[in-house]
């Protein structure tokens, strides 16, 4: 007999996602609350790249007219590693209020995994990572989390994403949140050279676009070095100094 955790894993797995679905060629990623957002606004904001802010559905792939086109999600809350989901879970999606109830839930909502992205050859992969005390601050801040279900979060993000890296290093870019802010220039040139495409100085004017947090400027005064003290995870800590080595 089947437990009903192994009945939803096992039984109701759908075949994996064909290419056509598999059509975004640019994945954005980072955890909740580190920049995702600007980041991928400043991205959508040149003429070649088109973006999907947190779509769960792997429709990228219909953007028109643009060479990259890309989708933003947070890890681990909107995509995880491997995870995407079973025919049972695209049925419950359709009805708002079992997402609150449903055991099926307490897991990433993106229908596709990082690794179905990843099958897209021509894939390019662009992440963001930002200090951990003030991911935790905003978290609490503006949701519900506990700190330490922040620090979690934060956590596995940070493993994920050095798990893509070590496997995809060469069609993979690490940003640091500290860099986008304080050298915004500088750091958009960096991502048109890993994208092949010209630097437009409307990157730098993405803060005016950015679809929830308005502003009126790329605020500098963010830029926190983190002293990692309220991680006590020696591993999450040494994969954070590694990515945070190899970011521009």
């Amino acid at each position: 007999m089947y437990s009903f955790q192994e009945f939803h894993k096992k039984l109701l797995r759908p075949s994996r996602p064909s290419m056509y679905e598999a059509e975004a060629n640019l994945l954005i990623l980072g955890a909740a609350r580190s920049g995702t957002t600007l980041l991928a606004t400043m991205l959508a904001t040149h003429s070649k790249v088109g973006v999907l802010f947190e779509d769960l559905w792997g429709g990228a792939g219909r953007i028109l007219a643009r060479q990259y086109k890309g989708v933003k999600l947070c890890v681990p809350n909107q995509i995880e590693l491997n995870y995407y989901w079973s025919i049972i879970d695209l049925v419950l999606a359709r009805i708002p209020k079992l997402r609150n109830v449903t055991p099926l839930f307490k897991k990433a909502m993106s229908r596709y995994s990082i690794s179905d992205y990843v099958l897209n050859s021509e894939l390019k992969v662009i992440a963001i990572i930002r200090d951990v005390e003030s991911v935790t601050q905003s978290m609490q801040k503006r949701t519900s989390r506990t700190e330490q279900e922040a620090i979690a979060e934060w956590s596995r993000a940070i493993e994920v994403m050095h798990t893509v890296y070590e496997d995809n290093s060469s069609r993979m870019m690490i940003v640091n949140f500290n860099s986008l802010v304080t050298k915004p220039e500088e750091t958009a040139k960096k991502l048109c050279t890993f994208l092949d495409i010209d630097f437009e100085e409307a990157m730098l004017q993405a803060y005016k676009h950015t679809p929830i947090y308005k502003s009126d400027g790329i605020e500098a005064s963010k830029a926190v070095i983190s002293e990692m003290k309220i991680v006590n995870d020696e591993n999450i800590k040494n994969r954070y100094e590694k990515l945070l080595n190899i970011a521009i």
